[in-house]
Order: structure tokens, then sequence, then C-alpha cells
């Protein structure tokens, strides 16, 4: 049985996370440069040992201005060959390439050893640090938040109000904080019952100073459940708009099965509510949202 995770484990989990994003990016970005500049230094070298050679031998029998000029172009070619491989050694892209994808190996070793609770979180935040000590050229660039592109692993937010265990009435105020780095992360509120999900019906609004409430209105039939903060990325977003005009359209609200482009940001279990004599269904109907969305969604 996988052990229940606190509030630090979610946290360094996500920093694991996101520093596991940044060194993903970090390859995407650099590999293919190594690559096309060691392509780059082959070729120029090729060409300048082949008319090199053809020169030389051109030269002491025909020596014309046209093969000064292809000389000239050679002993470039070999120029060009020479600063490509004084470029890739300064910046040691080779060693930097290898500890990179090594230290991402570490980090999902970590992340895994968390998962199952097999190690202490002091023990797990100590190994994070070394991790992240053993790549100090790996760094969000500033070009990249410009982009958008900076992952959801370094959005957060949690909820505070309610807490778990905590009755619950019908509706209920749910609040919380959250950072909103770039404008197009969205938070959603979704309800859970036994890792089901539904999104509530429109996203949480993040006031500037961090905070967020929102009033969310359940009348399922389920009197056990949990609240999670959830942040999407745009594609995310739409994902969950395009469920929640689906269901609107048919009526009826099955589970929302997959998460494209969202990230549990924060959870709170074991809520209860005391439901109305009136909202029991006949046990062939228990709930007549637990539906298969494959139909709804494609």
């Amino acid at each position: 049985m996988k052990p229940e995770s606190t509030p630090h484990d979610d946290n360094l989990m996500r920093r694991i996370r996101a520093k596991r994003s940044q060194i993903a990016t970090y390859l995407n970005r650099v590999e293919p440069t190594a690559n096309r500049l060691t392509t780059f230094a082959t070729i120029c070298s090729a060409i300048a040992g082949t008319s090199t050679a053809v020169l030389t031998i051109a030269l002491s029998t025909t020596p014309s201005i046209r093969l000064w000029w292809l000389s000239a172009g050679a002993t470039a070619s070999s120029a060009l060959a020479g600063s490509a491989n004084h470029w890739y050694k300064s910046r040691d892209l080779a060693a930097r390439i290898l500890k990179a994808q090594a230290t991402d190996a570490k980090l999902e070793a970590l992340e895994t050893l968390i998962e199952i609770g097999q190690i202490p979180l002091k023990d797990a935040a100590a190994r994070y640090e070394r991790c992240v000590l053993e790549v100090p050229f790996v760094t969000w660039k500033a070009e990249l938040a410009w982009k958008r592109a900076v992952p959801l692993e370094l959005v957060e937010g949690e909820i505070t109000q309610p807490v778990s265990g905590q009755h619950v009435g019908d509706p209920f105020i749910c609040s919380g904080s959250a950072t909103v780095p770039l404008p197009d992360v969205h938070f959603w509120l979704a309800l859970e019952i036994e890792d089901r999900i539904w999104p509530k019906e429109t996203e949480v609004t993040v006031k500037e100073d961090g905070s967020w409430s929102k009033t969310v209105f359940e009348e399922g039939t389920s009197e056990t459940f949990a609240i999670s903060l959830f942040a999407a990325n745009p594609q995310g977003h739409r994902y969950i708009q395009t469920w929640l005009r689906s269901c609107d359209k048919q009526g009826t609200y099955p589970e929302l099965r997959r998460t494209p482009g969202m990230i549990r940001l924060s959870r709170v279990t074991a809520l209860t509510r005391t439901l109305p004599p009136t909202a029991g269904a006949p046990a062939s109907t228990s709930d007549a949202r637990i539906q298969d969305s494959s139909s709804l969604i494609g």
C-alpha cells in the first residue's frame, strides 16, 4: 500500500520534477547544438583536407588565380573547423551533457524512492541538494519566460480551507493561495472520489496578493470525498472546458479520466458531508455521474 504523502513530500517532489524539466530543456537545447558543431567541424575539416591535397598538386603544375582562390577557400574551411572545435571544447559540452544525463537519472531514482516511501524526507532533501549542485549550468534562461515555457512543476498553490477530515455543507467555501508565474497558467478545483475527478464549473481566479476563494457546489451522492487544486497549461485548460461543454450538452457528468497538461498542487482528503434524505440513490444507480467519459472527449 502506498504511504500517504505529506505537504513537505509534495513540495520536494515538485522541486525534483521542476529540476528534471530544467535538465530536459537544457538537453533539448544543447544536444542538437553539440551535434551540429561536431558535424560542421567534421565537414569543414574534410573539405579543407581534400582541397589542400588537390590544390597542392594542381598548383605545382598549372598555377592560376582561380586555384589561388580555391586555396583561400580551403584555408577558410580549416579555420572554421578549428573555431567550431574550439567553441565546443571551451564550453565543455560533451562533459556537461553527460553530467546532466547522469543527474537526471539520479533525480528519477530519488523521485521513485519518495513515491514508495523508502527514504526519509531529510535524506531525500540532502540528495536533491547534491544533485542540484552537480549541474549549476542548468538554469532557466530569461527568454524562456517570455516564450511562456516555464513548466507547471514550478507553480505553487495550496488549499487552506477546508482541512482534511472536516465536515462541510453544501455549498461550502474553498480558499487558499497560489503563484501565477505566467498568464497562461490556469487553476481549477476538482472533486475527487476514489481517484476519479470532476472539475468544478469555472476556473479559480487568483487575486493580486496570491489568495483565492471559491464557493463549491456539490450535489453528488457520495458522503466522503476530497477536493484538489490543479494547475493547468493552455492545453489542460481547453481540455477541461471541452469536458464541461460536452457534459452540459448531454446533461450528464462522467468522471474525467485523463488530465493532460495538468498537475495537482494540493489535495484535501476525507471531507464529509451529511446527505439529505432524498439525496440517496438506489444501489443500481449509486452515482449517475460515474460513467465512461471516452465518448465525450477523444
